[in-house]
């Protein structure tokens, strides 16, 4: 039961990073229980634990207690080796992947997520001549990632926003740290636009890049 607590609290968390809700379940229907969609994902990666106890029991002198060393070991639930269409990784990202599977379900072809999903694109062309213009162009670079903006290109940065109010709360973010030096322009598209680019690396051509999976609360 202790890790299987800890099964649920991974796939808990893994559901809410991908914008899921845990209480409503596909299987599991309980208005008492508030992981029922948890218990539901969680059911294929339950052998893991089980093979984990059982190891524990095997390796120890009969009847094992709940003491801290057997606690620590089963807190190495998360990072045991899963395979995936052929790829090892640990259990929590395989969890990640089990549930962004379902959020696709969920949303792929969907016009309504294709307008409302929103990127927001920041381009600039700041002054690099004097130390301090250095300084600022520098830190107006680290305050788009610590926002959580990606580099599309050189002074060209893009983020995914699962709203256009989101996107707006961004799009303030930006304007409250533009440096007092230089040229800085602000865009927001839906994801369908976004989606009409075309990308091209020399010849060949590119995909575009994945939105994120974070669940977005500000």
């Amino acid at each position: 039961n202790y890790g299987y607590a800890i099964l649920r609290a991974v796939v808990a968390r893994a559901l809410v990073v991908n914008g899921l809700l845990p209480t409503l379940g596909i299987h599991h229907h309980n208005r008492y229980n508030a992981y029922c969609l948890a218990d539901d994902i969680m059911e294929p990666y339950r052998p893991f634990v089980d093979a984990l106890v059982v190891d524990i029991f095997d390796n120890s002198d009969g009847l094992v207690d709940l003491t801290t060393s057997v606690k620590s070991r089963l807190l190495s639930i998360p990072t045991i080796d899963v395979v995936i269409d052929g790829c090892r990784s640990p259990l929590m990202n395989g969890v990640g992947r089990t549930t962004y599977s379902l959020y696709l379900s969920y949303t792929m072809n969907s016009r309504i997520s294709e307008y409302r999903v929103m990127w927001v694109f920041v381009f600039f062309d700041l002054p690099t001549e004097t130390k301090h213009q250095r300084k600022q162009a520098a830190k107006f670079r680290k305050n788009l990632i610590c926002d959580g903006f990606t580099m599309f290109q050189f002074s060209f940065y893009i983020r995914h926003c699962p709203s256009k109010e989101n996107a707006d709360v961004h799009i303030k973010r930006v304007k409250s740290f533009i440096p007092t030096d230089g040229v800085v322009g602000l865009l927001c598209v839906t994801d369908k636009q976004f989606g009409a680019m075309e990308l091209f690396q020399g010849k060949s051509e590119k995909n575009l890049p994945i939105g994120s999976q974070q669940l977005e609360l500000f």
